[in-house]
């Protein structure tokens, strides 16, 4: 089990320190909640969990078939709903430095379901994955 401890930090920011290794992460109100955004906002956290998670998830997947994962970047966006104001959707874009095979595709797709964060979020939250080459 993981423990953090959260900490005001003044102006709409929080301090959260793990406590395992003592690392910390400051978030910052968003703009679309009339803060700054000087820094992470507490739905960017969770997109971002959702894009590691998944870069985790494909990891293996990708070597196995011989990709150098220092050419693999995976872009994560973000949607929020208005009324009330919470995460819609998270889409993302997968960049490959080669095409890869039918196969790959397809389980480079359906990995998104083995992500336990993924499967942690609202069934209302959409989870895109969109496998792009780059040329």
């Amino acid at each position: 089990m993981s423990k953090y401890i959260v900490k005001y930090g003044a102006e709409g920011r929080c301090r959260i320190v793990h406590q395992l290794n003592n690392t910390e992460i400051i978030t910052d109100l968003p703009p679309e909640y009339g803060g700054v955004g000087r820094s992470y906002s507490s739905t960017d956290l969770v997109t971002a969990a959702v894009g590691s998670c998944y870069f985790s998830t494909i990891e293996d997947l990708l070597r196995r078939n011989d990709y150098d994962l220092n050419q693999v970047t995976l872009e994560v966006a973000k949607h929020l709903s208005h009324q009330p104001k919470q995460l819609k959707a998270i889409d993302m874009q997968l960049h490959l430095p080669v095409q890869p095979s039918e196969k790959l595709y397809k389980q480079l797709v359906k990995a998104i379901n083995l992500c336990p964060v993924k499967r942690s979020l609202n069934k209302d939250i959409t989870v895109s994955v969109m496998i792009h080459v780059n040329r």
